[in-house]
């Protein structure tokens, strides 16, 4: 089956040819805008031996659009038998977000996302987890970027609830077993024992509650 990478343009591009480096392709489709259409051409002008397809979306600040088009471009690769990889290091943090969550939907059709590691130069690939409920969504945004005790999990739990009057009761009970089945799937660590045990979470954990919030 052919391959192909989707990598955002911003503001290193040296990241995508890094990427390329680890992961041979087919295609490379380039995803820009027009403040950074130039880098785009620069790119393409480099690679040598592959495809280089360039998509410049027009309404950069406007995230509904820019969902829609990446589903558009995904879809497409996939019914042209494309196995699809996303590099999203060179792009600016709110489009990594928006690439994530994209690719969380159709999950299906993305058979590798990752980001290139800045110090070791090696690509980290993210985990594309599947939707969460309600419940799962608040205990993730009930936990602080310091992270915090079942205690002050449940306390912030209950105040979010609280706040958008929905019916999801908050136990200690309902909320550890949550935590436990998110440690298991890699975003949430515990630190210590019993009442000292302290929740916080991982690298995964933090993009995906930044989705969220």
């Amino acid at each position: 089956m052919k391959t192909c990478q989707i990598a955002t343009i911003g503001i290193n591009p040296e990241w995508i040819q890094i990427g390329l480096f680890r992961y041979p392709t087919d295609l490379l489709v380039l995803v820009t805008t027009d403040t950074y259409h130039d880098e785009a051409i620069q790119v393409q002008k480099l690679i040598r031996g592959i495809d280089v397809r360039i998509e410049t979306i027009n309404k950069p600040r406007n995230s509904q659009y820019i969902v829609a088009c990446l589903k558009n471009i995904i879809n497409s690769l996939y019914e042209e038998d494309y196995t699809i990889l996303i590099n999203v290091t060179s792009g600016l943090a709110v489009w990594q977000l928006l690439f994530y969550s994209t690719a969380i939907i159709l999950r299906d059709k993305v058979s590798k996302f990752y980001i290139i590691d800045k110090e070791e130069k090696k690509p980290h690939e993210l985990v594309l987890y599947k939707p969460l409920t309600k419940t799962e969504k608040k205990t993730i945004l009930s936990i602080q970027p310091s992270g915090g005790t079942l205690s002050e999990i449940t306390t912030t739990f209950r105040e979010l609830v609280s706040l958008e009057t929905e019916e999801i009761k908050g136990s200690k009970a309902l909320l550890s077993r949550y935590l436990k089945k998110m440690e298991k799937e890699g975003l949430v660590i515990t630190k210590g024992e019993g009442r000292r045990k302290r929740f916080s979470l991982t690298e995964q954990g933090m993009i995906v509650r930044e989705i969220l919030s």
